[in-house]
């Protein structure tokens, strides 16, 4: 651990020393040249049974080749232990104009998420991280052009300059001015202040905001009086107490990455390039290429198939039927041409 201090932040070092927790306490006892693969795969297995997924075990295994590698003696474990099978997980989830809308109004309504607010119209309009967010400082803003820097991201890949549309231009002047306000506006100071017990601190960057994030995302209407509230079995105003025990937010297990992910939809369903994308974006996976070049295929469908609902002067719709009817046989004929496919009955 001492060794990897040289090339790991904070939160990289903390996620490494647990990873290396459960193969301590299993092979802290023993001399390096006393453990072989098969005494890790073994470990991993018994690990298994325990219910463990296999994204955590091949962190564990990543940490005790690391280990091997400090001593020069990782070569075997490299070619008889590989990685175990980890299921690709879901590219993200993108939101609808209503679901950015409820999500918003939500934040909104609780004076003490107005930074928090201001953080989701960011990553909304500018496809930011969280940690990108939290470690933006005042001198990485550029309000005479409208743009923000990003110096501390994921990947080296994630350092860029994004421009700042409307409505990401609003919310930076709104921090602005309140930082003014509590005179943090100084260029190290962070856009996002640590806060601890009501006091801010400009100089170190907000470490979470998971409490007031799961508030807004699970937040619900009243369908009687319409108060917004956490979620209850009954309404809290006295006056209406109504059974709300059925109810759930639409945003509830929503991420703060999926903001990211919302974002770049929209920039895929405008059609933007993939080189624009990643410009803006900064790293991204060719998985997450392909998926954002799907979505602008189905934009473009969309945006086709607009044109062709009923005009007053457009083809009726049971002759534009005949028409779909008699051509579907040309079609298939020429698709098995094509593919070298023998003559087919169009049944």
């Amino acid at each position: 651990m001492e060794s990897r201090k040289l090339d790991l932040a904070p939160r990289s070092l903390a996620k490494e020393r647990e990873s290396l927790a459960a193969p301590r306490r299993a092979f802290g006892s023993l001399p390096l040249t006393k453990i072989k693969p098969d005494t890790v795969r073994s470990y991993l297995i018994q690990r298994k049974e325990a219910g463990l997924s296999n994204a955590t075990l091949n962190m564990e295994r990543g940490a005790v080749i690391r280990v091997m590698r400090l001593h020069k003696c990782h070569r075997p474990f490299l070619d008889e232990l590989k990685p175990l099978r980890v299921e690709a997980s879901t590219v993200g989830r993108a939101l609808t104009d209503e679901e950015q809308a409820v999500l918003l109004r939500a934040a909104l309504s609780r004076p003490e998420s107005q930074r928090l607010r201001c953080a989701v119209v960011l990553a909304l309009n500018t496809t930011m991280r969280s940690v990108e967010l939290k470690h933006l400082r005042w001198q990485d803003v550029d309000l005479l052009e409208r743009i923000v820097t990003v110096r501390r991201s994921k990947t080296e890949a994630g350092k860029r300059e994004i421009p700042l549309n409307d409505d990401a231009f609003v919310a930076v002047l709104q921090l602005r001015g309140q930082a003014q306000e509590q005179g943090h506006g100084l260029p190290e100071h962070y856009v996002f202040p640590a806060c601890e017990n009501g006091n801010m601190d400009p100089l170190r960057p907000q470490k979470t905001w998971r409490t007031a994030w799961r508030t807004i995302t699970r937040a619900v209407n009243c369908p009687i009086c319409g108060r917004l509230q956490a979620p209850s079995n009954s309404c809290r105003n006295r006056e209406c107490k109504a059974d709300m025990r059925d109810l759930k937010s639409p945003l509830a297990g929503l991420r703060f990455y999926d903001l990211r992910h919302s974002s770049i939809t929209m920039l895929a369903e405008g059609n933007a390039s993939e080189q624009t994308i990643r410009s803006i974006a900064g790293h991204l996976s060719q998985r997450m290429l392909e998926h954002y070049s799907h979505i602008r295929k189905e934009a473009k469908r969309r945006a086709l198939a607009a044109i062709c609902r009923p005009k007053s002067n457009a083809v009726p719709a049971l002759e534009r039927a005949k028409m779909r009817e008699s051509a579907l046989p040309m079609a298939q004929t020429t698709s098995q041409k094509l593919l070298g496919v023998g003559e087919r009955s169009p049944n």
